[in-house]
């Protein structure tokens, strides 16, 4: 069990694409993460990989431009930087989980509809909330 684990929402930036090795198979893709930092936005893109089922299911369901939510390892990982001439420390997101965070094949769900009971549960938000004590010194 890893404690370092990492949460991504983002689009599938390629096709996912299989390999085999030592009769494993594998998916890889890349993922692109929007943010906004000083009001300016930028993408982050992530390299994801898996194996066995869930590459199974990668390889039969993802595609290029789907939106994911994908929990995973972040793995060292280094590349070559063919014009610098350098290698570029980075790292890989071992995918250990994944969902669709949008899709047009899913179904629209009616929350309204709910069996859950806690779910008839008012929110409670005071009209008048108590004042703020401060503790006497001593």
């Amino acid at each position: 069990m890893s404690i370092c684990n990492i949460t991504l929402t983002g689009r599938v930036g390629n096709e996912p694409e299989a390999t085999k090795k030592d009769d494993n198979l594998y998916a890889s893709f890349r993922i692109a993460v929007n943010g906004v930092s000083k009001g300016e936005e930028y993408t982050d893109w992530h390299s994801v990989t898996c194996s066995g089922k869930k590459a199974e299911a990668v390889l039969e369901h993802v595609k290029k431009g789907d939106k994911l939510v994908i929990l995973g390892n972040p793995r060292p990982h280094a590349y070559f930087h063919q014009e610098t001439q350098k290698i570029i420390p980075s790292f890989k997101i071992w995918m250990n989980e994944f969902d669709f965070a949008s899709s047009k094949e899913k179904p629209e769900v009616d929350f309204s509809k709910s069996t859950n009971p806690a779910d008839d549960v008012p929110d409670f938000e005071p009209e008048n909330p108590p004042p703020v004590v401060e503790a006497a010194a001593q």
